[in-house]
């Protein structure tokens, strides 16, 4: 999950970028070439719950490279998805000693190169896809990867990615359809 391993590379499109097929959301660090990620850490702990509303997962990991060595720095990062009914809430939170690295949490956004994708504000876009429109805005503002309706390249037959990404220690997103 953690990169791209071309298995069958004589039938995929090359792609030089391989941060762009990096497609799980995230938190990040690039420290002197090397991107950590909370992604590649075999010792996350995961636990959920079902409540009347919907579901509720908590994930609890620390920022490792792709060849699961840590940083020098303890960061931990905790991250609690909530699934309720048409709403999908991300709270994502790292913390860090004060002289840490900077970290973002990254939302990749797969979306196919005909459906609209609006940015309404610093911390508000919006997806027109057939029939319905996607929500997605958080309590921080975010940036993104290009420019509006931009996609970048990803292994996602016929969809494109539009990265979101939020430079805060704490942030919540909240996803909304219709």
């Amino acid at each position: 999950m953690g990169r791209y391993e071309p298995v069958e590379g004589l039938f995929l499109q090359s792609d030089k970028n391989l941060q762009s097929n990096f497609l799980a959301p995230r938190f990040e660090a690039l420290i002197d070439g090397i991107t950590y990620s909370n992604v590649n850490d075999l010792g996350t702990s995961i636990k959920y719950k079902e409540t009347g509303s919907g579901l509720i997962i908590e994930t609890h990991s620390g920022l490792v490279d792709k060849n699961r060595r840590c940083l020098k720095e303890n960061i931990n990062c905790e991250v609690r998805y909530s699934i309720l009914q048409n709403e999908f809430i991300i709270r994502a939170k790292y913390i860090s000693p004060a002289s840490g690295p900077s970290v973002k949490y990254v939302l990749p956004l797969i979306s196919n190169s005909r459906e609209k994708i609006w940015i309404i504000s610093p911390a508000r876009i919006e997806v027109v896809k057939s029939g319905t429109i996607v929500t997605i805005e958080a309590n921080k503002p975010f940036k993104t990867a290009g420019k509006e309706n931009a996609h970048i390249f990803g292994f996602v037959p016929g969809s494109g990615i539009v990265m979101l990404e939020f430079l805060y220690n704490e942030i919540e997103i909240n996803i909304r359809i219709g």
